[in-house]
C-alpha cells in the first residue's frame, strides 16, 4: 500500500484536449501558471492558440479542436 505525499497541496486533472503543449511550456510551467491563472483562462489560451492553427499545422493532430476539462483540487 503506498502512502500519500504529505507535502501533496493540488491535484490538476484534465481531459486530453487540454494540450498545455499549445502553450509553449513544460509540465512544471503549466503547474506554474496555476499560481496566476484560473482553469478556464488557460483553457481559453490553449483554445485560441487552436484557432490560430486551425489547418493544425504548427501543432499536428486530427481535428482542429477538441473537448477540454480542467480542474485543480487545492488541499
Amino acid at each position: 500500500k503506498k502512502e500519500i505525499d504529505k507535502n501533496l497541496d493540488k491535484i490538476i486533472m484534465m481531459t486530453d484536449g487540454v494540450e498545455y503543449s499549445m502553450l509553449d511550456i513544460n509540465k512544471k510551467e503549466f503547474y506554474n501558471k496555476f499560481k496566476v491563472a484560473e482553469p478556464k483562462q488557460i483553457v481559453e489560451e490553449i483554445q485560441q492558440k487552436e484557432d490560430e492553427d486551425n489547418k493544425c499545422n504548427k501543432y499536428p493532430r486530427f481535428k482542429k479542436s477538441d473537448d477540454k476539462s480542467l480542474l485543480l483540487i487545492e488541499f
